[in-house]
C-alpha cells in the first residue's frame, strides 16, 4: 500500500522516476548483512542477549522481463554465519566449512551454490516464487524430520521475516510506483510480517537527494503494536509473544539506471512481552541490523 505525499514543486528541481530497470540476460552481484540481537529482561532484571551475524554473497540474474513483470533467480555462492549465546560463540563459514556441520548451520551450508527464482510485479513486490519449495526441502535435505520447523524459524528469526524477500522489502521495494519524485517527495508503506513474530510495519520514505547517477532515500516508520500472538515452538507451556511497538530508520542509495540498491541500510527495533501463561511475563527487544549492497549489472 502506497500512500504519497504531494507538495508544491519548484520547477527547477530535477525530478524523474525511480523504477526497476533490468533486462532479460543482466546479471549482478548481491551482498546482505544482517545483526540480530535479541535481549531479554527477566522479572528481577537479569538480562540475556543472543546476537545472531549473517553475511550472504548471491549472484543474481534477470531471466525474464515482460507485462511489466522481472523475474529474478537467485543463486547463494556465500554464506558466513555467527551466532553468540551466554558466553558461547558458533561459527560457520561455506568458503572453509567444517568437518562436522552445526544443526543451526546445516541449512544454510546446504544453500551454496542453489538456489530459485520469484517475479517481481508492477508494483516492485514480490508476488510469485517459483522453485521455493523444493529449493527449501533441498536445504532440510540433511535434517532430522521433526527438527525442520525449529530449523526454519531459527533462520527467519535470524534474518529479519523469511531470510529471503527482505532485500527486495529493503531496496527495491520501497521503490515508488508510476509516479515522478522530486526532492522532498514523500510516500508511506504499510507491510503486514506474519513469521516469525506477526506484525504490522508502517514505513515513510523521503526522497532527499535526486541526480542524473543516484537518488538517496530516507527511511522512518513505526510497528504498530499487534493483538496476534506467536506460540512458541516446542513449547511446554501455553508461551505466546506478542509485539508492543518498535521503529525503523535507515537509508538507501539507489542506482537510477537500474533501479538498485548501490547501498541499503536499515536497523529495525522491535519491542515484545512473552507470556508464559502461568501469570508470568518478561519482555524482549529486538533489533534488526541489515545492509544490503548490488553492483553493477553485467551481460552474460
Amino acid at each position: 500500500m502506497e500512500l504519497p505525499t504531494r507538495r508544491v514543486r519548484d520547477p527547477q528541481e530535477p525530478r524523474g522516476e525511480l523504477k526497476l530497470k533490468l533486462q532479460s540476460g543482466e546479471m549482478f552481484p548481491l551482498k546482505k548483512r544482517v545483526v540480530t540481537s535479541l535481549v531479554s529482561t527477566a522479572t528481577d532484571g537479569t538480562e540475556t542477549r543472543i546476537q545472531t551475524t549473517l553475511n550472504l554473497m548471491m549472484a543474481i540474474t534477470v531471466e525474464d522481463v515482460s507485462a511489466g513483470r522481472t523475474r529474478l533467480g537467485v543463486k547463494y555462492n556465500r554464506v558466513d554465519f555467527e551466532q553468540e549465546m551466554e558466553g558461547q560463540k558458533l561459527e560457520y563459514h561455506s568458503a572453509q566449512p567444517p568437518a562436522r556441520i552445526p544443526l543451526v548451520a546445516q541449512a544454510y551450508h546446504d544453500m551454496i551454490n542453489d538456489g530459485f527464482s520469484f517475479w517481481i510485479g508492477k508494483d516492485n513486490q514480490i508476488n510469485e516464487l517459483v522453485g521455493f519449495r523444493e529449493f527449501l526441502e533441498r536445504c532440510l535435505a540433511n535434517i532430522p524430520p521433526d527438527q525442520h520447523r525449529q530449523v526454519i524459524m531459527n533462520m527467519e528469526a535470524g534474518t529479519d521475516e523469511n531470510g529471503i524477500s527482505d532485500f527486495v522489502d529493503n531496496a527495491i521495494g520501497l521503490l515508488p510506483f508510476n509516479v515522478e519524485v522530486t526532492p522532498g517527495y514523500t510516500w508511506t508503506r504499510h507491510r503486514s510480517i506474519q513469521r516469525p513474530v506477526p506484525m504490522v510495519i508502517q514505513n515513510q520514505y523521503t526522497l532527499q537527494e535526486l541526480t542524473e547517477a543516484e537518488a538517496i532515500v530516507k527511511i522512518t516508520g513505526e510497528i504498530l503494536p499487534s493483538q496476534t500472538a506467536n506460540k512458541v515452538v516446542n513449547a511446554t507451556e501455553n508461551v505466546q509473544i506478542f509485539v508492543t511497538g518498535g521503529t525503523t530508520y535507515g537509508d538507501c542509495v539507489i542506482f537510477r539506471d537500474t533501479g538498485l540498491p548501490k547501498e541499503s541500510n536499515t536497523e529495525r527495533r522491535v519491542d515484545m512481552v512473552v507470556d508464559l501463561g502461568n501469570g508470568l511475563e518478561f519482555k524482549q527487544i529486538k533489533t534488526i541490523s541489515t545492509r544490503v549492497e548490488a553492483f553493477p549489472v553485467a551481460r552474460q
